[in-house]
């Protein structure tokens, strides 16, 4: 464990330097220097306050780790696990006024029995921080005063309106969204006259999975042939039937009172879409698209 020392992040937090044994402090190389990797600035401070605030948010993991898991500490804590196939080991590194980084696993590289980042060094450094802030007073992570903040669109991404279900969302200098969301509001029913809300489908029906920009990857352990995703909307009036479209392409017809859908996965950017038919002669509603990405 390490302490930092000042109260907030500086330039000189960010510089990468050689490494150095523990016991002689001379640099592990012959020569005292590290080639290819001279002391310089790793990161901006306006990039790593907006990484330390990704990994300090609680509301970005809870569609993994569910609202109250163990990684949801009292005190702001930036927090990455991590496990390997077949749990061979696990990692979980916090960063708050202290570093800490906890590794478990066996040497001869044998499976720990389903442990992973979370219900191992999780466990062990959610102990470790609530003995080291016992007697602290809490104070939030440092947050660069030159990030940009908006409130975004959860669908598009884009800059939010009235009408949009919204997120606030941090950005570097001049990476800002520039366009507004153009996805919510009164939308019209191909084929039929009126507005939606007119005929009994209302604008609020959205696709809930995936969630805009999403990033998901392929398991190497699971035959890419039977692997797929759950494509899921909102709530919705009783249907005739749902069409589901990936890329504009029709992949699967469901009965309007199944509102999901099981979609094989394919490597690539996707956009996701559903066309809800309420039946009638009332023509369709397509979902806002949303994009994503499996790796």
């Amino acid at each position: 464990m390490g302490e930092e020392k000042g109260q907030g992040m500086k330039a000189a937090d960010l510089l990468r330097h050689p490494p150095r044994s523990r016991r002689s402090q001379r640099s592990l190389l012959d020569g005292g220097t590290f080639p290819g990797s001279p002391t310089g600035q790793i990161l901006s401070v306006e990039a790593a306050s907006l990484v330390a605030d990704i990994l300090s948010d609680p509301h970005a993991r809870r569609l993994e780790f569910e609202a109250g898991n163990i990684l949801r500490l009292p005190v702001q804590t930036a927090v990455k696990t991590g496990t390997s196939n077949d749990h061979r080991d696990s990692w979980a590194v916090f960063n708050h006024r202290y570093t800490v980084g906890i590794w478990m696993g066996n040497l001869d590289r044998r499976p720990t029995a389903g442990v992973t980042g979370t219900t191992g060094p999780g466990l062990l450094l959610r102990s470790v921080f609530a003995r080291l802030n016992r007697f602290e007073e809490a104070r939030p992570l440092y947050l660069s005063p030159r990030l940009a903040v908006h409130r975004i669109c959860l669908e598009s991404g884009r800059l939010a309106t009235p009408s949009c279900p919204t997120i606030q969302e941090k950005y570097l200098p001049g990476t800002s969204p520039a366009r507004f969301c153009r996805g919510h509001g009164r939308i019209r029913i191909a084929g039929a006259a009126g507005s939606a809300e007119e005929n009994g489908l209302t604008s609020s029906i959205r696709l809930l999975q995936p969630t805009a920009n999403l990033e998901m990857a392929m398991d190497p352990r699971i035959p890419d042939q039977i692997e797929a995703y759950l494509l899921k909307i909102s709530d919705h009036p009783a249907a005739e039937k749902i069409e589901w479209l990936v890329d504009g392409i029709l992949t699967g017809v469901t009965g309007g009172d199944h509102g999901h859908f099981m979609w094989p996965v394919t490597p690539g950017t996707h956009v996701a879409q559903a066309r809800v038919w309420p039946g009638e002669g009332k023509g369709s509603l397509t979902t806002p698209a949303v994009r994503f990405i499996v790796k």
